[in-house]
Order: C-alpha cells, then sequence, then structure tokens
C-alpha cells in the first residue's frame, strides 16, 4: 500500500443533534494535522488544514486527523485502506472535549503519528487494529493488517507488479535502459 494513494473517507459530525448544539454553544469541527506546538494548551497549537465535518473528503492514506466534537469527544485518527480497498479513519486516541481538556492529553499522540513517516504510521496503526482483534474479524481481513503491520503488505498498485516483471527481465536478458532508447538490442 502507498501512502501517496488518496481515498475517500467520511469526516464525521457532532453526535449531539443541532438544535442541542446550538443551545450548549458546543461547536464541531475538523482538521488535516501538519504540527503541533509546544506547549498544546488550545486548539491554536494544532496547525493544519481545516475540513468539512459530516462529508467524504479525498484524503492520502497516512494523513492524520484531529476532530474535535464538543458534545461527544476529541480524536486522532489515521487514513487507512481496509482489504476490500476502502478508506477510513482509526482514531488512535480519545479525550475529554471538554473545553480545552483535549488539548493536553492528545498532543502527544498528534506528535508520535505526526513524527512518523507516512509509511510507518501505517504499520503502526495496522499493528493496532492487527492486535485489537474482535470476534467477527475473518482470519483472512486479520492477516490483511498483520502482514500491513509487518510491512509484507502487498502494494495494491498493478503497475508496481508489472514493472517489476519488466525489471526482472531485462536484468535476465541483459537489457539496459539505454538499450530501450536505441530501440532495440544490437547483436
Amino acid at each position: 500500500m502507498s501512502s501517496s494513494e488518496v481515498v475517500t473517507v467520511r469526516i464525521p459530525g457532532p453526535t449531539a443533534s443541532r438544535s442541542k448544539m446550538q443551545k450548549k454553544g458546543w461547536k464541531c469541527w475538523a482538521k488535516w494535522l501538519s504540527s503541533v506546538a509546544t506547549p498544546a494548551n488550545d486548539g491554536y497549537a494544532y496547525e493544519g488544514e481545516f475540513t468539512q465535518i459530516e462529508a467524504h473528503v479525498e484524503a492520502a492514506v497516512g494523513d492524520v486527523l484531529l476532530h474535535v466534537d464538543q458534545s461527544d469527544c476529541a480524536a486522532v485518527g489515521v487514513v487507512m485502506l481496509n482489504s476490500r480497498g476502502t478508506g477510513f479513519i482509526r482514531w488512535v486516541d480519545r479525550a475529554n472535549s471538554d473545553g480545552r481538556k483535549w488539548c493536553g492529553p492528545l498532543a502527544k499522540t498528534a506528535r508520535k503519528m505526526l513524527a512518523m513517516s507516512p509509511e510507518e504510521r501505517i504499520r503502526h496503526v495496522a499493528g493496532l487494529i492487527a492486535a485489537d482483534r474482535p470476534d467477527d474479524r475473518t482470519d483472512e481481513v486479520q492477516a490483511y493488517y498483520a502482514n500491513m503491520a509487518s510491512g509484507d503488505a502487498q502494494d495494491t498498485d498493478p503497475r508496481t507488479e508489472a514493472l517489476a516483471t519488466i525489471r526482472g527481465l531485462m536484468t535476465e536478458h541483459g537489457i539496459s535502459v539505454a538499450d530501450l532508447a536505441e530501440g532495440g538490442a544490437s547483436c
């Protein structure tokens, strides 16, 4: 799986009704994270691009999302790809969203995720998924996440397999890129 693979994921909205959100003055928002300032005492410490809630949006596999729902909780998640090729957000940490109580507790997790390369992030989260096996997960799906966590997951891009075959044939027959540019092998 390539971290540059773009998938569509659904960004959740608030858990409370619109009228309750308005009555209580609660907010719900989400942001693709790029960094977290120190100290993380408020939401402004979380830098990145805001994204629409209650919508399907495009994101790269491995992107890190902060979702704050004052009617429920705040969470940090990573965009993942399931065994069927569908994008989803795997929440890796949650905190109480009352006021600014979430800012400090989520900072460590967000910084940890952002310090990893997207590929490392994907492997880490796949490991979390594999370790938290529900009873209804099939052995095949479990193996998918275990392989992904170990870095043995097959790249889903069909070009990768084709390029590997071409490179193998070129090596086997002693063909270089220069030979291809010349239009054929010389005898």
